[in-house]
């Protein structure tokens, strides 16, 4: 070649005697490096655990997101277990979404699980960092301009509509619970006995068409 330089792909006997392309040492350090991105994204896009039983539309990954929100954003008195059940009523709000809006929420999780390089909270995925870890990357979520700063509320505000449908947490704002219940509660059956028959006519009225018949009838 021109200078002397050797050519960028040589070739050397293989086995049986077959000629093999030569690896140079650029392509030994892309290989490499392509080997550790392809490991390193392995290690953030898999290794869930199963998420709470009955899911309709949550995959693993992203009940595991808002479960690790919801143990750093929500208030006492809610421990792990509640943290599940935050997830379920999510699934369930969800549910009666759009595929529009459904496709917005799983970019808004994406983004907070994978984000976490760019603030600077962690190399690890958002739902295996310590909890004061995860608290660091929202709270730098919350305080950058938009969009970013949606991720942060979009997520809390996940995490507080499942919040408060728990009844262990109606008692911090003094709700005493749903005033629409069980058909078969007390309240049903006191208002079913104030209910007219089917045949009745309004009180008041009973006897006057057959008033004006008879009165009708002697003038004629």
């Amino acid at each position: 070649g021109r200078f002397g330089a050797r050519p960028a792909t040589s070739t050397s006997p293989g086995p049986g005697g077959a000629l093999w392309p030569a690896w140079s040492r650029r392509s030994w350090l892309i290989g490499g490096a392509a080997t550790v991105t392809a490991a390193a994204l392995s290690a953030r896009l898999t290794g869930y655990s199963r998420g709470p039983a009955g899911l309709r539309y949550l995959g693993d990954w992203q009940a595991a997101v808002l479960m690790a929100a919801a143990e750093v954003i929500l208030p006492p008195p809610l421990d792990a277990p509640d943290h599940r059940a935050v997830a379920v009523a999510v699934d369930r709000y969800l549910a009666t979404q759009t595929s529009e809006t459904c496709r917005d929420i799983d970019l808004m999780l994406a983004s907070v699980e994978h984000g976490t390089a760019l603030t600077g909270a962690s190399l690890w995925r958002f739902s295996r960092m310590r909890p004061s870890a995860r608290l660091a990357h929202l709270e730098r979520l919350a305080g950058a301009d938009q969009p970013i700063s949606m991720l942060y509320r979009g997520v809390r505000d996940l995490c507080m509509l499942g919040y408060w449908q728990q009844p262990a947490a109606w008692a911090e704002i003094g709700f005493g619970g749903p005033w629409v219940g069980d058909l078969q509660t007390p309240p049903w059956a006191k208002y079913a006995a104030l209910v007219a028959p089917a045949a009745s006519v309004p009180r008041g009225t009973r006897g006057t068409r057959g008033t004006r018949g008879a009165s009708g009838g002697g003038s004629a």
